[in-house]
């Protein structure tokens, strides 16, 4: 029997594509005579955070004009212009086109009708500069602008306590932090103050405990400076200076040199109230006498604690007086916090505890606050002097001392100032998650959840749901809040909010929620 060409090609093809198919383990990209015991859990966590990575850089490399999106603000003192980085000059006058250039792979611009400029490796304000001027003895009768309109790829290794180590690829205006993330972040063991970004240019400093306390962008810089990240462990130094006390919230800092007081105060999150009613003390590892210094001295946030110093923040002599509150669920960071005077009010605290978080149902705060036994439950809104919000108040927790915790939710449909509503102490608060969702059931055509859409009322829920069912009592629908425990007629509830519950009785049952 004769097997024609064709039929042996197909099979040949057939068999490429059955061993190709065929998954080759993790230990067989080494050597093959090695044996494996990865778990699919862990052969996950390996290749997850690269094809993520991958497929970003990929988008990235592909699609360019996305660049023009990144939304960020460049300083023209700061960022330093390459190889890639494309500039566009835009001439006032409307017969002569804009000019579109972009820095090559030799570092030299080419701008047409002008010519050549070497203006890589300098700022981009001296290179916006040298542009101007280039362009100035070519176009001498009409004005102009130069914009950066495109930003060049960077490759930057990032070696040592990160989760991920290796090369990534990331936009130059990118921050050192920003290419972190993408490793996964760094682990349990890194310095945070003491990262480098290392170029040829030499090595930069990086102390994201001061960026994220302060903001400072030169202890963040651009990754453009640079080559290689390095991240060292906290565990090869003893240098530590702990803060406690009176700041809102103390912790035991690294040392990077050169930070004062005023430093130190900025990464305990702020003082717990005035610093000239304090007494800062400063106890040395090396020594037995404890320095003692008054916080209305205008000189003591220039003071420079040295290595191993234990720094305590008190009140003076008859200024504590206000005590403190607890704030918990969706901010940014919860905990305890000193009340800074006696008109400390909410929006004091959130100030201190950095705001709500994106995921934060700010409409939704719940108070719970200490209440003599003999005050009712009606007249708990009236112990402030009219300062608490108008919603639900009831009985919450045991009874102790004479006192029982009640709470108080905000009514979203009142009015919520939140600089009115002072608070004492013992107070503490709950900020819920929000679930972006709201719950219609009852006689409705398709009861369950709608994905909750903000200013949007009784009436966008019920279409969402297909509309009333034809047993529905249209009279007597109520919208339920599980946060406030409070419920209200559909026809008064106006605009629904996150987590609500609209229910629509039927007509026969007269059920209720």
């Amino acid at each position: 029997m004769k097997i024609s060409f064709w039929a042996i090609a197909a099979c040949f093809l057939l068999a490429v594509l059955i061993v190709i198919s065929i998954p080759i383990p993790l230990s067989a990209q080494g050597s093959r005579s090695e044996s494996t015991d990865f778990s699919r859990s862990e052969i996950g966590y390996m290749e997850k955070p690269y094809r993520s990575y991958a497929e970003y850089a990929l988008d990235l490399i592909l699609r360019r004009t996305q660049n023009h999106g990144l939304g960020v603000s460049i300083d023209p003192q700061e960022y330093i212009v390459g190889p890639g980085d494309e500039f566009t000059i835009y001439f006032v006058s409307g017969d002569i086109p804009n000019i579109v250039c972009r820095i090559g792979i030799g570092g030299k611009l080419f701008i047409k009708s002008v010519g050549s400029l070497e203006v890589s490796g300098i700022t981009l304000q001296d290179a916006v500069e040298e542009i101007r001027t280039a362009v100035r003895k070519n176009f001498t009768n009409t004005d102009f602008d130069i914009q950066l309109t495109d930003f060049r790829l960077v490759q930057i290794n990032v070696i040592g306590e990160v989760m991920q180590p290796g090369i990534y690829y990331a936009p130059a205006v990118w921050r050192v932090s920003e290419v972190l993330d993408l490793t996964g972040g760094l682990t349990p063991e890194a310095s945070n103050r003491k990262i480098e970004l290392r170029g040829a240019s030499g090595e930069f400093p990086v102390d994201l405990l001061r960026f994220s306390a302060t903001g400072d962008k030169k202890a963040n810089p651009f990754i453009n400076k640079g080559r290689t990240i390095a991240v060292p462990s906290h565990t090869e130094t003893d240098d530590y200076v702990t803060i406690s006390g009176l700041v809102n919230r103390p912790r035991i800092v690294e040392v990077s040199g050169g930070d004062h007081l005023a430093d130190y105060i900025a990464y305990a999150r702020g003082t717990s109230g005035d610093l000239q009613d304090m007494t800062i003390s400063v106890s040395s590892r090396n020594e037995s006498e404890v320095r003692r210094m008054d916080g209305a001295d205008p000189k003591v946030l220039d003071f420079v604690p040295s290595p191993g110093d234990n720094i305590v923040l008190a009140w003076k002599e008859g200024k504590q007086k206000f005590g403190t509150v607890t704030i918990l669920g969706e901010v940014t960071h919860p905990g305890k916090y000193s009340i800074a005077s006696g008109q400390f009010n909410l929006n004091d605290l959130l100030s201190q505890c950095g705001g709500f978080t994106a995921d934060g149902c700010s409409e939704m705060i719940q108070i719970y606050r200490l209440i003599p036994d003999y005050v009712s439950g009606a007249s708990i809104e009236n112990l402030n002097e009219g300062s608490l919000p108008v919603g639900s108040s009831n009985f919450s927790g045991s009874r102790r001392d004479g006192f029982a915790y009640n709470k108080v939710s905000f009514n979203p449909r009142g009015s919520m100032d939140l600089s009115q509503f002072m608070l004492t102490d013992g107070d503490s608060l709950f900020i819920p998650r929000a679930t972006g969702m709201v719950s219609v059931t009852g006689a409705v055509a398709s009861p369950g959840l709608i994905h909750f859409r903000k200013g949007k009322n009784v009436d966008f829920y019920l279409k969402e749901a297909g509309g009333l069912g034809f047993d529905a009592d249209e009279h007597r629908m109520v919208v339920y809040n599980p946060h406030t425990g409070g419920r209200i007629s559909a026809d008064e509830a106006g605009e629904l909010f996150d987590s609500e519950i609209l229910f629509v009785p039927r007509k026969e049952t007269g059920t209720k929620p």
